[in-house]
């Protein structure tokens, strides 16, 4: 009996010794062994949240938007909540992309906080001015606000409409460009001159063949010019079309185009003619279109060229610009990411967004009750992960993770093929 207690008691040390190990394990993987980089909270960890974000002229003072010319320190104030040795950045941008002011600091449990922002130069210049908020040491944008110095900009007049006279396709074109070959209508379908039935109706794009301009010569031809035309059909029968707007535009790039929810619009976004491929970072122009006066006015330039979204309500379109970074702390971003909601009616711009540490962002769409707006943010270690941005405080908060790849399935003969 004794030896089968001894044997017991050597099993029991051994197993003592195992926890021990793997104890101090942990302890060194804790303290000074591999470290795990800092992940967005999940549905079962506490959301570390800031709110109540504003700029003002005092510490804890009230919203301050348009600071007075020669202003020298300003005011960022935030209350922060469920923060645990949580890292909140704050940086802010001139309006050429310029960091004029940077800091880090940790946060545990709730209060409120003013960090005062005082000028290199002894007055901040007079314009416009961009302060993110991060949180998390992989500085994901929490928030994002504008404010301005001196006089604030002339408030955009409200665009009146122009309707666009209808033409016969192709578009005349100056003498020097000569159309190679000759650009036919695509579709040979008779356009009826008389209002089109009533039913559910579709919208389209036709495009034409790209014009040769002679001027510029190329070894694989000069195709950077193109003729497109947005039409509106009735579903059942679309001999029955009537054409909206015909425009010229940089050929290789299509028309992104969007039906307003309550089918009485579409917004537009085109890419003007013009050598280089980086004009679609920074040349886009966004239209907004009456379908049934056929009246089309420009609401923004200098935007990527990319989808733009309507709001629920049909008053906004949410689309996206790019906006270079002057020596940017990573080369591999070396371009601010900015959100817009852009009121129809005024064509004001609001900003939503400007994520300056993701390596690529994505539109996806409002909330059905257009409160937030979503997007899809991609890291630099090629993580895709869902945000959305509550559109009336401009708060940013992490979803959920993303797939990283989906698979498409172009025929049953064919390979899956991975996109990233």
């Amino acid at each position: 009996m004794r030896r089968i207690f001894n044997s017991l008691g050597s099993v029991l040390g051994i197993v003592a010794l195992i926890v021990l190990v793997v104890a101090l394990a942990l302890i060194f993987r804790s303290r000074g062994g591999e470290t795990v980089a800092w992940q967005p909270p999940t549905a079962s960890t506490p959301v570390p949240s800031i709110g109540n974000v504003r700029m003002s002229d005092t510490p804890g003072g009230p919203a301050v938007i348009n600071f007075p010319s020669r202003t020298s320190s300003v005011y960022l104030i935030f209350e922060y909540g469920q923060t645990q040795d949580t890292p909140i950045a704050v940086r802010t941008y001139d309006s050429v992309g310029n960091v004029l002011f940077e800091q880090t600091e940790s946060y545990s449990g709730e209060g409120v906080e003013s960090i005062g922002m005082v000028s290199r130069a002894g007055v901040f210049a007079d314009g416009r001015y961009i302060t993110n908020i991060y949180i998390g040491p992989e500085l994901f944008v929490a928030k994002t606000l504008m404010w301005v110095v001196g006089e604030p900009p002339t408030p955009r007049p409200t665009m009146t409409s122009t309707p666009i006279p209808t033409p016969v396709p192709p578009t005349p074109l100056p003498s020097e460009l000569t159309p190679a070959p000759p650009a036919p209508t695509l579709t040979p379908i008779p356009t009826p001159s008389s209002p089109l039935p009533s039913g559910p109706k579709i919208v389209y794009a036709e495009t034409f063949p790209p014009i040769i301009n002679p001027a510029t010569p190329s070894p694989v031809g000069d195709h950077n010019t193109t003729v497109s035309t947005l039409w509106i059909a009735n579903v059942s029968d679309l001999t029955k079309r009537r054409n909206l707007v015909t425009f010229i535009h940089k050929a290789g790039y299509g028309v992104n185009a969007a039906v307003s929810p309550d089918g009485n619009m579409i917004s537009y976004i085109t890419l003007a003619p013009g050598p280089g491929e980086r004009a679609r970072l920074f040349s886009a122009t966004l239209w907004v279109l009456d379908i049934d006066s056929g009246a089309s006015r420009k609401l923004a330039e200098g935007l990527s060229y990319n989808v733009n979204i309507w709001s629920p309500d049909s008053r906004t379109v949410v689309c996206q610009k790019n906006v270079p970074i002057p020596n940017p702390p990573d080369e591999n971003i070396p371009l601010r990411t900015e959100l817009y909601a852009v009121d129809i009616d005024s064509g004001e711009q609001r900003l939503l967004l400007a994520d300056d540490t993701a390596y690529g962002i994505s539109l996806v769409g409002w909330s059905p009750e257009g409160t937030l707006f979503y997007y899809r943010r991609i890291t630099l270690a090629g993580e895709q992960e869902l945000w959305a941005v509550d559109v009336a405080s401009g708060t940013s908060q992490f979803k959920m993770f993303l797939a990283l790849t989906f698979s498409v399935v172009i025929d049953d003969s064919l390979p899956k093929r991975r996109k990233p």
